[in-house]
Order: structure tokens, then C-alpha cells, then sequence
């Protein structure tokens, strides 16, 4: 589960795996940034921009949640600012 707050644009994904990956992708396809946590405590943190530091237009995302031993988890967010 993704949680924004536009105040201080910072997107929260929630109930996550130790070890994971989450890559989060344009509705094309291109990969905007890629974030891993080996000791994740449930919670990871997105401050809402691509690889090169700046903030993502908003418009609809898809991230994949990936960790060893689980099936990839896909969803749909949306930024709206």
C-alpha cells in the first residue's frame, strides 16, 4: 500500500517484506527509480522523484514489489499534485 501526502511529497509503502525491491515504472514502461531495503521495517519511503532527482509529473505509475522466495506484487499508483 502506497500512502502520498502532497504536503511534502513523500510517498509511504506499507505491510512490506524484510528484503525488498520496489521498482516503480511509467505507464510506458520506462523505469523512473529503483529502491531496496534489506532490513526493511515494513515501511519504505519514495520522496516522489525519478533517478535524477526530479520530481515525477503526475499522472499514473505502476510499482512492482519484488523480495526472494515471494511472488512479484504490481500495482497502480497515481500522483497527483
Amino acid at each position: 500500500v502506497l500512502t502520498y501526502v502532497p504536503s511534502i511529497s513523500l510517498g509511504v509503502f506499507d505491510n512490506l517484506p524484510s528484503n525488498v525491491t520496489i521498482k516503480i515504472y511509467t505507464v510506458s514502461g520506462t523505469l523512473v527509480t529503483q529502491m531496496q531495503s534489506g532490513a526493511s521495517n515494513g515501511r519504505m519511503q519514495w520522496d516522489v522523484r525519478n533517478d535524477a532527482g526530479r520530481d515525477v509529473a503526475s499522472g499514473r505509475y505502476l510499482a512492482v514489489v519484488s523480495s526472494p522466495g515471494m511472488t512479484d506484487v504490481v500495482r497502480w499508483l497515481a500522483i497527483i499534485r
